[in-house]
């Protein structure tokens, strides 16, 4: 369960993270549903109530609706930090090492995404220490992040707890 889950739904959630997470993207009704996993039904009711509430901007091509994050929504700025904090990009990246988590020590976000001045482009930097040998099943997950993903991973060093 996630620490948001009293405040937006799953598919919320994963619409939210998604365009909070790029916000000066945009993303077509279609591409929105398929990317956040959310159905078409369930999905185009989420997106609009989100617009509906100011959280969405729409637009339009030719005949295609687009949607991206409303930066001038007067919540804006508290929903980013809430989805960055539980639900975005860490909850993305901790939901997908959760697996290999008996295999990870530790793991951390820095740069751009740490300091809160990311942009579309800008990668995910993560740490993390572990004893992982078969990265395959990360390399997986990694690849439906909404971004590109770039991990310094350094070997666990075991101690004898004896000072040198």
């Amino acid at each position: 369960m996630s620490i948001a889950d009293f405040m937006f739904t799953p598919r919320e959630q994963r619409v939210l993270s998604l365009v909070l997470s790029t916000p000066e993207r945009t993303f077509n009704l279609a591409e929105l549903m398929s990317r956040s996993g959310a159905g078409s039904g369930a999905g185009q009711h989420t997106v609009r109530r989100l617009w509906e509430a100011g959280v969405l901007r729409e637009s339009r091509m030719g005949n295609q609706r687009l949607f991206q994050a409303n930066t001038d929504f007067p919540l804006y700025p508290e929903l980013r930090s809430i989805c960055a904090k539980s639900f975005g990009l860490a909850g993305m990246l901790r939901e997908a090492l959760a697996p290999l988590v008996d295999e990870i020590d530790e793991a951390f976000v820095f740069g751009s995404v740490a300091r809160g001045t990311d942009t579309a482009g800008s990668d995910i930097l993560y740490g993390a220490a572990s004893s992982l040998t078969d990265v395959s099943p990360w390399r997986a997950r990694r690849a439906r992040m909404p971004r590109r993903v770039a991990c310094d991973r350094a070997a666990k060093v075991e101690s004898s707890g004896a000072p040198e």
